[in-house]
């Protein structure tokens, strides 16, 4: 089963937030969402925003929403058959 989570990259004041699909331990997958927040201003036990205000809040919609559509579009390509390719790990 895939999973999806956020982490953060960084302790400066605004760091990016990478999305993170992982479908088993060979595929693990990571890119910049674009959007960006203060570390203070992140749960790492949730790994999400902490809703201290209006514009956090948006931004954890705003995530909900990207891991709902990532997971729509997965599921759909692995019941279609369509496969995301083995990654190599190199030793």
């Amino acid at each position: 089963m895939a999973t999806i989570s956020y982490r953060l990259k960084g302790k400066s004041d605004n760091v990016s937030i990478y999305v993170r699909l992982s479908i088993d331990r060979d595929n693990i997958f990571e890119r910049k969402t674009g959007h960006t927040i203060n570390p203070k201003d992140w749960s790492k036990k949730k790994k999400e925003p902490i809703q201290r205000d209006a514009e956090l809040k948006n931004l954890k919609t705003k995530l909900d929403t990207l891991k709902t559509g990532i997971l729509k579009k997965y599921n759909s390509d692995f019941s279609n058959n369509i496969i995301l390719p083995k990654i190599q790990t190199s030793s």
